[in-house]
């Protein structure tokens, strides 16, 4: 009876051992899942509890067949089960719970170190007593038969729960319909921080629930290291035979088993796989690893990546490419919404989701930011502080937040995940780097191929522009127009590449090359450089932001020269008060650096006196071109090549204040200086004589006014035709002052010449076309009228 109670206790106990060991190698699993890297000590253990609960089994099947265990045996399991049982609290005490945050991760790893010692001696008892047990079997002399080898049922080892906070984007039918083919490979492409991983989660818990019967598998390909132990965990989960033996090709033995169409339909996830050198073998007597990915019919292979030329490398057609994108903005506003379900703004929701560009992480990272200051901080006090300046945005974005369903290793901040992928370029591709560094410093919109080609090239750098450009469009870093010539960038991009090189004290080098590059492209505003200079416009205002101040002499006066095309720009454009911001502005940079009295620093004050005057700032504007006059008169004298325009300025100001005898005075002397100094037939000296020529028909002299006009539409028929600009300018001039003389059938000879000129320039719709046909009614209907009382004046005589 007593021998029976024994026999008993020891099956008890053996079955408890094997739940507690399967209890912990769950829990070591889990752990390894969801944080990467088991500590050095619970791996050694981990590796010796599969025989020892081999070596349990064996010993109850001997027990099952009639022998009685010994003494020893006895002694030994009650031993095991002490050590066991210490080995569990050990590793609740030493790992962190399922659920636990980041924080908590950190200080149990750190914890855990202290917990090595005890848990190498457990290991030690463990090891003697797996070595008992397997001596006593043999010693007994019975042939025990061989253990059935434990098949698992397909199961998941995707190491994130599922997202309650999930948005479908009408993705996964287009996964589907690839990765339902045989031995199908499908590729998730996009910028860090799209949503790849999110997808590839989502995805597969809806095979999961689809198809309960298919393994999912999760691999981490971001490393070679990360690729084998993703290899290594699927090997245990499924229970290969000789998966922890010390010299096992474990890479080889999980590929045969994939391949097995015995083993039932799988799903490989292969995450971050955003360089092939991971699948490469850096040495010639080793396979790349690449031989290892199965095309088995009875699985498929889904990818997340950065790169859309390694994942072709991996699936082999590009219409196994799925690009993704920034979210659309319903479904931004429903993530936001589901992470944030009240406390806001509608309003200042949408401005915040177009601030980030509607990227799932961004958006993830500013709510969880904002719940987790509530009630300090609100959606409307994120979107101040994100406006405020670069380096207050960079700073929130920049914020690492905790989330559970991203890679423990993984950054949750949408700065540093740009950060990993720019590092990327840099390694694949030098020069691709480069032409995104000088990139990022303009307008992130219609940046034109003609200022890159060429421009971005570095010291010991081999440049060649076409392949820099397929790598950054590889990496969705870049987009580019339909007609293929100009390109753009997410303003995050912008923002991250900025931020990288200035962490890396590269950002002043590029910032310096930029200005000379748009001081050298950008010409002065004329109607010859309207198109040039419209298309360049934001990318001037780019290069002038005051972070860009350079902190030398020559990139000032270079960084001025740009303001100063920027007034002219403005100014032409009608928008004044820009016009004048940028002119004092201009006005202290470059009179700090040449001195009050420079010909540049004159030339801005005059730009500025313009723009004043045009805002009836009379006074102000005045006073500046008196300075200027008086200042080029005692340097140069009254004829220094540009004194002419100054009293040209001076003269239109006073017209403008109704002065018109001061007017015609000043504009009679900018005629006179002007023609000794350049002659009457430079474009600004036919401009001076229109403006003379419109002062003397506000003083009524039509004939001096005449006289002038003419001169001046006949030359500038001769130099410049009938189509230009200030032609058509001066012939409506003279239309209007045909008009006043009441030389009617003159006046609509001129107007009619001018309004097929028009036409056929602008078209039938241009609002000058519609004038000029007014004026002609106005002409006819005056000649009219003037016959009609002539005939009415004659029939009174009669």
């Amino acid at each position: 009876m007593a021998e029976a109670l024994a026999v008993v206790s020891v099956v008890a106990s053996i079955v408890q051992l094997v739940d507690v060991g399967t209890r912990i190698i769950t829990r070591l699993d889990d752990y390894r899942a969801r944080a990467g890297e088991l500590p050095e000590a619970f791996r050694h253990i981990k590796v010796l509890i599969h025989p020892l609960l081999d070596a349990l089994r064996r010993r109850n099947q001997i027990i099952n067949s009639g022998l009685v265990p010994n003494q020893p045996i006895c002694i030994a399991i009650d031993e095991l089960k002490t050590q066991i049982e210490g080995l569990e609290k050990l590793v609740t005490k030493a790992l962190p719970a399922p659920g636990a945050t980041r924080a908590e991760r950190t200080l149990k790893a750190f914890g855990s170190i202290r917990y090595d010692g005890k848990v190498e001696k457990i290991g030690a008892v463990i090891d003697r007593y797996i070595r008992v047990l397997t001596f006593d079997a043999v010693a007994t002399g019975y042939e025990i038969p061989k253990i059935e080898q434990f098949r698992p049922s397909p199961s998941s080892n995707v190491p994130f729960r599922r997202d309650p906070d999930y948005v479908d984007r009408d993705i996964f039918e287009s996964i589907d319909q690839i990765c339902r083919e045989p031995a199908s490979r499908a590729a998730i492409v996009g910028l860090g921080g799209v949503g790849k991983s999110q997808l590839a989660v989502e995805y597969s818990y809806k095979m999961r629930d689809r198809s309960p019967t298919t393994w999912i598998f999760w691999v981490h390909a971001g490393t070679t290291a990360k690729l084998e132990e993703g290899y290594r965990n699927i090997a245990e989960r499924v229970q290969l035979s000789g998966w922890d033996q010390p010299n096992a090709n474990i890479m080889q033995l999980v590929s045969k088993w994939l391949s097995d169409d015995a083993n039932g339909f799988w799903l490989m996830i292969l995450d971050n796989l955003d360089e092939l050198n991971p699948f490469c073998s850096l040495q010639d007597d080793k396979p790349d690893l690449l031989e290892y990915l199965p095309q088995s019919s009875n699985g498929s292979v889904l990818i997340t990546s950065r790169s859309k030329d390694v994942s072709f490398r991996i699936v082999g057609s590009y219409h196994d490419i799925i690009e993704v994108g920034p979210m659309e903005r319903h479904h931004a506003l429903a993530l936001l919404k589901n992470k944030l379900p009240d406390g806001y703004i509608q309003s200042d929701a949408d401005e915040l989701i177009s601030e980030l560009d509607c990227m799932p992480l961004a958006i993830s990272q500013a709510t969880a930011f904002i719940a987790q200051m509530t009630p300090r901080f609100t959606v409307a006090k994120y979107l101040e502080s994100l406006r405020k300046c670069d380096e207050d945005r960079t700073k929130l974005l920049a914020k690492d937040m905790p989330d559970l369903r991203r890679d423990g290793q993984s950054s949750n901040s949408i700065i540093t995940t740009w950060h990993i992928s720019f590092e990327h370029i840099r390694r694949a591709c030098p020069s691709a780097a480069s032409l995104l560094s000088l990139m990022c410093l303009f307008n992130r919109q219609g940046i034109p191929e003609d200022l890159l080609d060429g421009q971005y090239g570095e010291e010991g750098v081999i440049c060649n522009f076409e392949e820099d450009w397929a790598v950054l469009t590889s990496y969705s870093m870049i987009k580019t127009s339909t007609d293929g010539d100009k390109f753009e960038m997410h303003r995050l991009v912008q923002l991250s590449t900025r931020k990288w090189l200035d962490l890396h004290d590269e950002l002043r080098a590029w910032v310096n090359r930029y200005i000379h590059l748009i001081k050298k492209e950008f010409p002065w505003p004329d109607p010859q450089t309207w198109g040039r200079c419209e298309a360049l416009v934001p990318h001037a205002q780019a290069a002038i932001q005051p972070e860009n101040l350079p902190d030398n002499k020559e990139l000032l006066i270079e960084f001025s020269d740009i303001l100063r095309c920027l007034i002219k720009w403005y100014g032409l454009q009608g928008q004044l008060s820009t016009e004048e911001e940028l002119g004092r502005s201009s006005l202290a940079i470059i009179s700090s650096i040449l001195g009050p009295e420079h010909e540049k620093t004159l030339v801005v004050k005059r730009l500025m006196a313009l723009a004043l005057g045009y805002q009836s700032k009379y006074k102000e504007a005045k006073e500046m071109l008196d300075e200027i006059i008086i200042t080029r008169e005692r340097r140069h004298g009254k004829y220094h090549p540009t004194a002419y325009k100054d009293l040209s300025y001076l003269g239109l100001l006073m017209r403008k204040t109704g002065d018109l005898e001061a007017s015609e005075t000043f504009l009679r002397q900018a005629l006179e200086n002007g023609e000794k100094s350049v002659g009457f037939e430079n474009i600004d000296i036919l401009n001076i004589a229109q403006n003379l020529g419109s002062t003397l028909i506000a003083q009524r002299r039509y004939h001096d006014a005449e006289i002038l006009l003419y001169r001046t539409r006949e030359v500038l028929k001769r130099k410049f035709g009938m189509r230009h600009e200030k032609t058509i300018s001066v012939e409506f001039e003279i239309g209007r002052l045909l008009l006043l003389q009441k030389k009617h059938e003159e006046a609509v000879k001129v107007y009619g010449t001018q309004l097929e000129v028009m036409k056929s320039i602008y078209g039938n719709e241009h609002i000058d076309v519609t004038i000029i046909g007014f004026n002609i009614r106005i002409a006819r209907g005056a000649r009219v009228i003037r016959k009609i009382k002539a005939q009415m004046g004659s029939m009174d005589e009669k």
